[in-house]
């Protein structure tokens, strides 16, 4: 009974600790950020469309101004006066016959009433977002998204290098480089994921190596509540298999592996319940909270990201997705400047070393560990054809997921080179 006591506490006090903050930034007034949501309003609407390339044609460049304004319209329209049916809620003004980005601005300016809800998502991300409102508009936001996540990375590397783990901190700048990282935080949607894979690594790194302590075992839980909490159904599985690559190969270099399989079961499986339980607490707390079964709210949703609205068969979708997602790849999505940059990648670190004699096979192979990365690297994809439809038409940030596989895929390599 303490392992189950335990988790229970720890559930308790995360997701009630989340949901007071929530609370609490629901209560600032509406006009001490009516300025800086305005601001927005205005960056967001200087290109009118809900997508905005960067680099014309380069898909993972493509930022989601839909989403954006959708959640900074769902922050302008909490009420202090009722914050928790606000929050339930998440309302928002959209006239369907225009842009959102162009709805959310007009909204603020003629203080139109909101129409619709946003009620699936916890939004918890505005726990953030509406004490920075304050101070900055969306536009600065992202600038200083951009630093803290520079920061972030650059700490983590130096942990992984001080703590002798070069070849970690090689794989962890390739897989970022492939998921086209410099774009995260030019969007907060994408920005959260990242925020709490990198966190969470660099909690893993400095625990595991600093010593005989070990992660504790609620980590993974605490991490599963918190994903769910800020995100907005989009790479979701960087928390939890990055973190867990790292720390699998901590204790391996420390000869501590035994059981890594288990390991990989418990971590995901704490990980999973947080993250499951946390989502459908949203669904069961705004229920009670607004006395009302909101169900048909969600159904829709959730029949849709499975594909049953698709007129598009399901094997031409499965095998759309996949070909879209590592499409968007870098450096695959970047036309024939990025397939000549990849040929020149593969000679100059592959071919040639391998023709010389300085790549070889090892002697021994450790196939167990192989096997736990395979297993690891292929969740992604798992996700993608589970949720087909997400991920067929998400693809211009969902295919970050696949950092996880991709670091993997590096770490195989070098077991098996």
């Amino acid at each position: 009974m303490k392992p189950l006591i335990k988790y229970i506490t720890i559930y308790a006090i995360t997701a009630a600790s989340l949901i007071l903050l929530l609370i609490a930034v629901a209560c600032i007034p509406r006009e001490m950020i009516a300025p800086k949501i305005e601001e927005s309003a205005e960056c967001l609407t200087e290109q009118p469309f809900h997508f905005v390339w960067i680099l014309p044609g380069v898909e993972g460049s493509r930022l989601d101004q839909y989403a954006d304004s959708m959640l900074l319209s769902v922050t302008y329209y909490l009420d202090e006066k009722a914050p928790l049916q606000s929050l339930m809620w998440s309302r928002y003004y959209w006239d369907q016959n225009e842009y959102i980005n162009a709805s959310f601005l007009k909204g603020v300016r003629e203080h139109a009433e909101p129409n619709q809800e946003y009620l699936r998502y916890w939004h918890g991300s505005q726990i953030f977002v509406r004490p920075m409102l304050l101070f900055w508009n969306v536009r600065q936001i992202y600038i200083f998204h951009s630093f803290l996540l520079a920061l972030l990375v650059a700490w983590l590397l130096f942990i992984l290098i001080k703590g002798g783990m070069k070849r970690e901190a090689f794989s962890l700048c390739v897989a970022l480089i492939a998921v086209n990282i410099w774009f995260v935080p030019l969007c907060l949607e994408y920005f959260w994921m990242f925020e709490v894979m990198l966190i969470a690594s660099i909690i893993v790194v400095k625990t595991e190596l600093g010593g005989k302590r070990r992660i504790p075992d609620g980590f993974f839980l605490v991490i599963g509540i918190v994903t769910v909490f800020l995100d907005f159904f989009t790479t979701e599985t960087l928390t939890l298999l990055i973190p867990m690559l790292l720390l699998l190969r901590i204790r391996s270099a420390k000869n501590q592996e035994q059981g890594a399989f288990y390991t990989v079961i418990k971590c995901s499986w704490l990980w999973g319940f947080g993250y499951v339980t946390m989502w459908c607490g949203k669904w069961l707390l705004a229920s009670i909270v607004l006395g009302q079964n909101v169900m048909p709210y969600v159904q829709n949703s959730i029949a849709e990201h499975m594909g049953q609205f698709d007129t598009i068969p399901a094997s031409r979708q499965l095998m759309e997705t996949l070909m879209r997602n590592v499409g968007a790849l870098f450096p695959f999505g970047y036309g024939i400047c990025g397939a000549v940059f990849f040929v020149v990648l593969l000679i100059v670190f592959l071919f040639i070393p391998v023709l010389r004699g300085q790549i070889v096979l090892k002697p021994v192979i450790p196939k167990q560990r192989i096997r736990i990365y395979l297993f690891i690297g292929a969740v992604p994809y798992i996700r993608y054809l589970l949720i087909r439809h997400h991920s067929w038409f998400h693809y211009f940030f969902m295919h970050r997921a696949q950092a996880a596989s991709i670091m993997a895929l590096c770490l195989i390599l070098f077991e098996l080179l």
